[in-house]
C-alpha cells in the first residue's frame, strides 16, 4: 500500500509498529557531502527510524544515523556530515540539500528514486505500524480546577503569611522583628505545575496509574505531597527498563523544568496521556535555542549542566538539526571560553574541561565562530548579563565590531519571577538586618542564588523547613560550597534582632509560616497573640 507524498516544510513522520508502506517525497536530495561509499546510502534494510522536521534552504545540513549495523551496512559511516551520493545523480550541480534531522530506532526498508532534471528524491519505506497519537485531555475544566484549588489551599496556603504581607511584610514584638521580602515563594509557573498534577489525579483517580518524570518542582515537601496522591516518580530521563512499565493507558506528568526531546518523543510513541507542566519561561529559552540551531549558531548556555532544565534546553539545541551547545556555570569558565575565542588553544584540554557540558561532536575551533547566549532561567541576572558581555567583547576583539552581528547573539531569557525575587531581596538587604533565613529545597537553583545574595552581606541560613531550627543555640542549614548540611551554634543571640525572611519560587507559603512561627517560639512568643494585638 502506497501513502500520499508529503512535500514541503514541517514534515514530521515516524512509525514503529504495523507493517505498512509509506512514500514520502522529501524534496531535493542532499548530495556532494561526506560519508562512505554510495552503497551505504540505499541498502535493503537499515535499523533506523526516519523523522523529517523541515527542509533546509540553501546550505548543506547533516544526515544523522543511529548506531549498529544490519545487512552488512555500517550506520556509523552514514552519521558523518552528509549523504554522499554523486554517483547516483547525473547532474549533481542541480541537487540542493535537504535537512534530514533525526534517524534512529526501528527497522524499515528504504529505496531511493531520483528525478535527474529536478533532483527530487522519493523515499519508499516499509515501517512497522504508524505511531499512536498521544491522548489529549482537558484538565482545566472549571469543576476540576475548583476542586484542585480547595485541596491546594489546605496543603500550601497560609493566612498568617497573607496577613504579614498585608501589614507591609512586618511582624514584630519586643526583641524580635521579622521582615519578609516583598516577593517570595511560589511563582505562577510553579503554581500551574502543582495545579495540573493535582488535576491529573482528580481526572484520573485510582486505580489509574500516573507517573512523574523526576520531581514536579525542587521542594521536598511538595514532592512528598505529590507522592501522597499516588503519583509514582520515575527518573527525569527514564531508561528502557522504566519506560517498559508504561502503557498507553497510563498518564505521565512532565515537570515544570520540562524534559529532554528524546524522552518526550519516546513517551509520545507510547501513546500515553502526557500532562505537560513545563514553565512558559523555560519554553521561551527553548525557542531561542532552536533559533540559534537553525542559524548554525552555537548556544552558550549559562547554567548548571546537570540541572534538569539545562538538560532539557541543551536537548533542544541538538534535536532539530546540526546545532551545538556549550554550558558555562561560572565567570571563570566564561573567561576560559573567551580566551579560546580570541587566542585559540589546546582543543583536547578545552573538551576535557567542559566534559559533560557540550554537545556531541563539539569542536571549539569550529563551533565558537558564531555563538548565541541563553541561560537557565533561574540564574542570577547580573551574572548572566556579565557572561554575555564578556563573550560579546571576545567576539568583537576576534572578528571586529563591523562583523559582530555575524558572530554573536543574545536574548534576555531570565525568568521574571526569579528576577522579582532577586530584586525584592536586594531591596530587603539594604535595610538593617541581623541575619537572613532563606527557605527552600536545597536543589532549587533560584533559592540557592537568593542564599548567595544574602551570604555576601550578612549571616545567612539556607534551610528547607522550620524543623532545621532545632533551638536558639542550634540551626542545621545547607552549605552551598561543601554541598552538605552543617550545624551552626548560637545562631539566634539573646538580644534585640531583626530577621529577614525570603523563599525560593518553589517554596509554599505554609513552610514560610512554620518558619516564622518557630522563630517566635524560640523567643517564647506565640504568634497568635501577636496577631490579636
Amino acid at each position: 500500500m502506497t501513502g500520499q507524498p508529503l512535500e514541503g516544510a514541517g514534515i514530521n513522520y515516524h512509525g514503529d509498529r504495523t507493517l505498512s508502506w509509506q512514500t514520502i517525497s522529501v524534496g531535493p536530495l542532499l548530495a556532494n557531502s561526506r560519508v562512505g561509499t554510495p552503497q551505504d546510502v540505499s541498502p535493503p534494510l537499515l535499523p533506523m527510524l526516519l523523522r523529517y522536521r523541515s527542509l533546509w534552504q540553501g546550505q548543506p545540513a547533516p544526515f544523522y544515523a543511529g548506531s549498529g549495523s544490519r545487512a552488512g551496512v555500517c550506520l556509523n559511516a552514514i552519521a558523518a556530515e552528509g549523504w554522499h551520493c554523486p554517483a547516483l545523480h547525473p547532474h549533481p550541480q542541480t541537487v540542493k540539500p535537504i535537512r534530514i534531522v533525526r534517524i534512529e530506532g526501528t527497522p524499515f526498508r528504504m529505496q531511493t528514486n531520483l528525478d535527474a532534471p529536478t533532483g527530487r528524491a522519493t523515499l519508499s519505506m516499509m515501517t512497522s505500524e504508524a505511531p499512536v497519537a498521544p491522548q489529549k485531555v482537558n484538565l482545566r475544566r472549571p469543576d476540576i480546577m475548583a476542586a484542585v484549588q480547595a485541596q491546594v489551599v489546605t496543603h500550601y496556603r497560609s493566612e498568617l503569611v497573607e496577613r504579614i504581607r498585608a501589614n507591609g511584610g512586618l511582624l514584630a514584638t519586643d526583641g524580635l522583628t521579622v521582615k519578609l521580602a516583598k516577593e517570595f515563594g511560589f511563582c505562577y509557573g510553579v503554581e500551574r505545575a502543582i495545579d495540573l498534577a493535582y488535576a491529573a489525579r482528580k481526572v484520573f483517580p485510582p486505580p489509574k496509574r500516573i507517573f512523574l518524570l523526576g520531581e514536579i518542582i525542587h521542594n521536598p515537601e511538595v514532592n512528598d505531597q505529590i507522592r501522597g496522591l499516588g503519583i509514582v516518580s520515575l527518573s527525569p530521563k527514564p531508561g528502557d527498563q522504566e519506560l517498559a512499565q508504561i502503557a498507553s493507558e497510563d498518564v505521565v506528568i512532565i515537570p515544570a523544568f520540562g524534559t529532554e526531546v528524546e524522552t518526550r518523543r519516546r513517551l509520545e510513541e507510547k501513546g500515553c496521556v502526557l500532562v505537560d507542566t513545563t514553565c512558559g519561561d523555560v519554553m521561551s529559552v527553548w525557542k531561542r535555542v532552536r533559533q540559534y540551531s537553525r542559524e548554525n549558531v552555537t548556544s552558550i548556555i549559562h547554567g548548571k549542566a546537570r540541572h534538569e532544565e539545562t538538560k532539557a534546553t541543551t536537548s533542544q539545541a541538538t534535536a532539530y538539526g546540526a546545532g551545538h551547545y556549550l554550558v558555562v556555570f561560572t565567570l571563570a569558565e566564561t573567561d576560559y571560553v573567551c580566551d579560546y575565542i580570541v587566542h585559540g588553544g589546546d582543543k583536547a584540554a578545552f573538551l576535557e574541561k567542559f566534559a559533560g557540558a557540550h554537545s556531541p561532536g563539539f569542536d571549539p575551533d569550529v563551533h565558537l565562530r558564531a555563538v548565541g547566549v541563553a541561560n537557565q532561567t533561574t540564574m542570577l541576572r547580573g551574572e548572566t548579563e556579565e557572561v554575555q558581555r564578556r563573550i560579546r567583547a571576545a567576539m568583537e576583539k576576534r572578528y571586529g565590531a563591523a562583523a559582530l552581528a555575524e558572530h554573536f547573539r543574545f536574548f534576555d531569557t531570565i525568568c521574571g519571577a526569579t528576577q522579582d525575587r532577586q530584586d525584592a531581596l536586594q531591596k530587603l538587604l539594604q535595610e538593617p538586618l541581623d541575619l537572613l533565613l532563606v527557605i527552600g529545597g536545597y536543589n532549587s537553583s533560584n533559592t540557592s542564588h537568593l542564599a548567595e545574595m544574602g551570604e555576601s552581606r550578612l549571616p545567612t541560613f539556607f534551610i528547607k523547613n522550620a524543623a532545621k531550627m532545632v533551638s536558639k543555640d542550634l540551626i542545621v542549614h545547607w552549605n552551598q560550597h561543601d554541598q552538605r548540611e552543617v550545624e551552626t551554634r548560637h545562631w539566634l543571640p539573646d538580644r534585640p534582632l531583626t530577621v529577614g525572611v525570603t523563599a525560593g519560587a518553589s517554596c509554599p507559603n505554609n513552610l514560610i509560616e512554620e518558619t516564622i512561627r518557630r522563630l517566635f517560639e524560640l523567643r517564647g512568643v506565640a504568634v497568635q497573640a501577636l496577631l490579636r494585638d
